[in-house]
C-alpha cells in the first residue's frame, strides 16, 4: 500500500544518465513570476492587501516572454506580484482614487473568473466591485448638454 503522503518517484532521463527522484511541485510554484488566475482557488474571492505600486523594470516579463508593460501589485503576504491590467486599475480606482500611490495599505477583493482576451476565453483575475453602493455623480451630458453639443 502507497503512504498518502510520499510524492510519486519520477524517472527523468538526461543526456548523460537516468536521475530518480520524489517530489511535490505545482505549476505555479515551478513557474513563480507573477500572480495568475490558477493561483486562485476556484469559487473563492481573497482579500488582499496592496503594499505597493510599481512601474515595470526591463527584467520584468510575461509567460509570454514578452516584456510587462503595465504596473506590477506588490500584495501583502503573498510571494508573487500581480500585473495590474486595465480593468481591474479602474475597478480598484473606484474604490481608491486615482493616484495608485495612495493604493498603498488598501485592501481588495480578487476572484477567479474566465474573460475574453487576445480573442479567446481565458482564466483571469478580477477584482470584486465594491464600490457598486457607492453613489457617483456623473455630469449629465459629456458633450455640455443633453443633446450631444447641437
Amino acid at each position: 500500500m502507497r503512504n498518502s503522503h510520499t510524492a510519486p518517484s519520477v524517472i527523468i532521463y538526461t543526456s548523460q544518465n537516468i536521475v530518480t527522484s520524489q517530489y511535490k511541485m505545482k505549476v505555479s510554484e515551478a513557474y513563480s513570476g507573477f500572480l495568475e488566475a490558477e493561483d486562485i482557488p476556484e469559487g473563492k474571492e481573497i482579500t488582499v492587501t496592496i503594499e505597493m505600486v510599481r512601474q515595470p523594470n526591463g527584467k520584468d516579463k510575461g509567460l509570454d516572454g514578452q516584456k510587462v508593460d503595465k504596473p506590477i501589485v506588490k500584495l501583502a503576504k503573498v510571494k508573487k506580484e500581480w500585473v495590474l491590467n486595465k480593468t481591474n486599475a479602474r475597478l480598484i480606482r473606484r474604490q481608491y482614487g486615482n493616484d495608485m500611490n495612495k493604493w498603498a495599505g488598501q485592501s481588495v477583493k480578487i476572484y477567479r473568473t474566465t474573460c475574453r482576451a487576445f480573442g479567446k476565453t481565458v482564466a483571469c483575475i478580477r477584482v470584486k466591485d465594491e464600490s457598486v453602493n457607492q453613489e457617483v455623480s456623473m455630469p449629465s451630458s459629456p458633450f455640455g448638454n443633453e443633446r450631444g453639443g447641437q
